[in-house]
């Protein structure tokens, strides 16, 4: 399990459930030969496979109900499960059992959190895993195996509540492993059968990748390959698949029902990067999910999104939160509520999980991507013009000043370390010092007690020290304040040496803050990004393996040079100075004829030549080489990221507002759109940012291709309708019949296939709904044409026509026309079975393609191909 578990879903890629569960569960061991895996197992045999293939379906039912009321509590009625009943089952192979007591449990043991539940197949009768017979069936994934598991299901419908009982497993019923494999009809079949609409898979291996462990992390990332959301109405989310997720909501399944993580379904497609499906769940006709329920980690979906980069859906969010107030032609005025979005919430105060600190905080290129245009920016130019300008000028002026006084003190100091400091000042220049020094030290106390004490009473301590975490330049200039104020002592004390000392350190501290005010600017905005991400990335790693690499040499070096005449003038007299002689050879300051006059001048001229190759040639080179992708990356990236670096400015001057100012700003550049989402605070408000754009396509063009599409669709609909000579309401009650026991596919079934016309073959729930206005319109009765197609063809009908004619005429598709005589029906359903992966191939051409097809059949003269294959 942990093989597959550890590997990474890409993002976008198309992950199909039922495989991971079917190449993890199948690992089951069936080295017990319990009665479940001799009836069926994972190796797609057993003995009801084998009474199906013998007898057909009539002998399967016959054996099902005959025995196996034995197997299951009640005969098949279902009872209460226990605590011992589950422990007789995990200790099965135990001659000696010592039970466990609760305290000592895993958190994902199932004896931790254990609450007895109604069940039918016996516990003692079930596999390695804890599954069900009917499980089984569903995991294989085959025609023939979906048809015992309806008729098992058929016989013994209480069957639809038993789920997995195994750690790993536990919780999933056979709903969601219908659902996994795009088992449709036995979907609904379990639902009729009365399934449980809100079990939940809470097993190990439905859990995040991160959580799968002893010891969990505390942020999770959401991120495994079959973490869908524990709910079958979830899962159904993830699969994208819209019919068995209308199914489950016209059966009572609520979309706002939250999972362990809080994770509802907006949530989960997020998660699964399902970008249609997220509209189609949040404006769903009948049910649709609240957009604005927060989960465990208090993220709404748009900040979720924000947190896992997906760049996509945050946009389609955004477009589909918006209010359209009026369009004029492509041009449109609409609001984008802001409470999930900004900063500052409605009230004044820092919202710390808005979507804008996610992205600023973010690592990935998506980040960048979300930044770039669109919403966000229009945000951050209207915080600018209402209130970051000012304060940014503000700032930067009284930078200057302050900047201009440390440099009078510090140029003006005496030269003569032995110059008293504290008496009165007497010259010209001792009175400027002093002047400069007093404004220094009020710069300094005002800063620190005013502005950054504003700040902490504004957002609180561990708000500022998380912000601080954040902004180097600003950590560094309250550093170097902070030694500033520490030289006053020194100069009370009389240490001079000391005071020299503090001010060397933080002065050059003091102007390292102009890398903050010149983030903001575009022209040097990617340079400081740039000197930060090479700081923190190319320098911290070629400093670990530089530091490995001196630590071995320099004791090389010091005992090389212990016989060296003058050992005691140079740098190698002592272990802490030789590193500084050894950084200085990295550097190229060297003499190599010293060498020669130490003990071992062979040996000392190896290992310096073995250290020039490691650290000046390769180590040094490598550091140039990975700073120069550091710059193309950043220079490339330019735009997105000075943008990214303003609007960290401007998020920072945000905080130095107070909290009834940053309300009256936040009036100032948004519009009130209504009352709030939350339940709790009744008085809350909704705040939006008000944006005009102009759009790809006016309304006027999406209605004129709308038409379009809608001739094209009703064109081909009735030409492949008069050819076969069928009206709309027959193909309507064609289409909405059910289907005979077969596995659902992707791709339109054939002829061969039972259940499915030829008129419906390749034609998907557009042409459904385009039938069903255009049957209502006008009778589509088309009776001039000749010849008809067969509708439905079930196999216990087949079946009974062998017994009485010895042969079976079946319609097959264009390729494989005529009658198969002789044949039984296993040979028919092997048949079908290998014809399904053409029927796949052909179904997934592309639209432009059938067409193609199509007209050349129809200049052809020839019967027109099926759009489906």
């Amino acid at each position: 399990m942990g093989g597959v578990c550890s590997c990474r879903r890409d993002r976008g890629s198309q992950v199909d459930a039922g495989s991971i569960l079917d190449r993890v569960i199948s690992q089951a061991s069936d080295e017990d030969q319990c009665l479940l895996y001799r009836l069926a197992n994972y190796k797609k045999s057993g003995e009801l496979i084998d009474a199906y293939n013998q007898g057909g379906q009539s002998e399967v039912e016959k054996l099902i109900r005959e025995q196996f009321g034995v197997l299951m509590y009640a005969n098949g009625k279902g009872q209460v499960i226990n605590r011992a009943e589950y422990l007789r089952w995990k200790f099965r192979d135990l001659e000696q059992v010592v039970l466990p007591i609760e305290a000592s449990l895993s958190r994902l043991d199932p004896l931790a959190q254990w609450n007895d539940h109604r069940a039918c197949w016996q516990m003692q009768y079930r596999g390695s895993l804890g599954e069900t017979l009917l499980h089984v069936l569903i995991i294989c994934d085959s025609r023939l195996h979906t048809r015992v598991a309806r008729i098992l299901l058929k016989c013994f419908p209480r069957l639809a509540i038993d789920v997995v009982e195994g750690e790993e497993y536990l919780g999933a019923s056979a709903l969601h492993l219908a659902i996994a494999y795009n088992n449709n009809e036995l979907v609904q079949d379990l639902v009729e059968a009365g399934a449980i609409i809100s079990q939940r898979a809470i097993g190990t291996f439905f859990l995040p990748r991160d959580q799968q462990r002893m010891n969990p992390a505390k942020n999770t990332d959401y991120e495994g390959l079959a973490y869908l959301g524990e709910y079958p109405l979830a899962w159904a989310a993830c699969c994208a698949n819209e019919s068995v997720y209308n199914l489950l909501l016209d059966s009572g399944a609520d979309p706002d029902e939250q999972d362990s993580f809080g994770n509802m379904i907006l949530h989960m497609v997020v998660v699964c990067d399902k970008l249609d499906m997220f509209g189609y769940a949040l404006r769903h006709p009948k049910l649709p999910a609240r957009n604005g329920i927060v989960n465990a980690a208090g993220l709404t979906p748009l900040t979720l999104a924000c947190q896992l980069g997906r760049a996509e859906v945050f946009r389609e969010m955004l477009e589909l939160s918006a209010r359209e107030f009026w369009r004029y032609s492509n041009i449109t005025c609409s609001a984008y509520p802001l409470n999930a979005l900004d900063t500052l919430l409605p009230d004044g105060r820092t919202n710390w999980n808005s979507a804008l600190f996610i992205i600023l905080n973010g690592t990935k290129e998506e980040h960048l991507d979300m930044l770039d245009g669109g919403i966000i920016q229009r945000l951050l130019e209207e915080k600018w013009k209402t209130f970051a300008r000012l304060q940014f000028l503000k700032r930067l002026i009284i930078l200057v000043f302050h900047l201009t006084s440390l440099s009078l003190a510090v140029y003006l100091r005496p030269s003569n370390v032995d110059t008293a400091l504290m008496k009165w000042p007497e010259e010209v220049t001792e009175v400027a010092r002093t002047i400069a020094e007093c404004i220094t030290v009020i710069g300094v106390l005002s800063y620190i007690l005013v502005q950054l004490g504003g700040e902490i009473i504004n957002i609180g301590l561990l708000s500022f020290l998380k912000q601080l975490s954040h902004e180097p330049a600003k950590l560094i200039f309250l550093i170097s304040n902070l030694l500033i104020l520490a030289c006053i002592p020194c100069r009370l004390a009389g240490n001079r040496h000391a005071e020299d000392a503090i001010l060397v350190v933080a002065v050059p501290g003091s102007w390292f803050l102009l890398m903050f005010f010149a983030g903001a600017i575009r022209l040097t905005g990617p340079f400081v990004t740039m000197v930060y991400s090479m700081i923190t990335g190319d320098m911290l790693t070629f400093g670990i393996i530089y530091m490995v690499v001196l630590f071995g040499f320099c004791q090389s070096f010091y005992f090389l040079y212990k016989g060296f005449p003058g050992v005691k003038s140079s740098l190698y007299n002592s272990y802490h100075s030789t590193w500084m002689a050894l950084f200085q050879v990295t550097l190229g300051d060297y003499n190599y004829t010293d060498l020669s006059y130490t003990t071992y001048p062979n040996l000392s001229k190896m290992v310096f030549a073995i250290f020039m190759v490691l650290v000046p040639i390769l180590l040094l080179n490598m550091l140039i080489a990975m700073m120069g992708n550091t710059y193309a990356h950043v220079i490339e990236q330019s735009e997105k990221e000075w943008v990214k670096q303003w609007a960290k400015i401007v998020v920072s001057l945000e905080r130095a507002v107070s909290q009834k100012d940053a309300q009256n700003y936040l009036q100032e550049y948004s519009i009130k759109l209504g009352p709030g989402d939350d339940p709790n605070n009744p008085a809350s408000e909704q705040r939006g940012v008000l944006v005009i754009k102009s759009k790809s396509k006016t309304k006027a063009k999406q209605r004129k291709g709308a038409v379009a599409n809608w001739k094209r669709v009703g064109k081909v609909t009735i030409n492949e309708l008069r050819k076969r000579g069928m009206t709309g309401e027959e193909l309507r009650r064609i289409m909405w019949g059910r289907a005979s026991f077969s596995t659902p596919v992707r791709a339109s079934p054939n002829l061969a296939e039972p259940g499915v016309s030829a008129v419906t073959a390749g034609f998907g729930d557009a042409l459904t709904a385009a039938l069903d206005v255009m049957a209502f319109a006008h009778d589509l009765d088309i009776s001039t044409a000749t010849g008809s197609i067969p509708t439905n063809i079930d196999v216990k009908q087949s079946k009974a026509k062998i017994a009485n004619d010895g042969e079976t005429k079946l319609t097959t598709n264009n390729q494989d026309k005529g009658s198969i005589k002789g044949k039984s029906v296993p040979e028919i359903v092997n048949k079908q079975e290998n014809d399904k992966t053409e029927h796949d191939k052909k179904f997934n051409e592309p639209v432009d393609i059938q067409e193609k097809n199509l007209k050349n059949a129809n200049m052809r003269g020839t019967e027109a191909p099926q759009c489906g294959g």
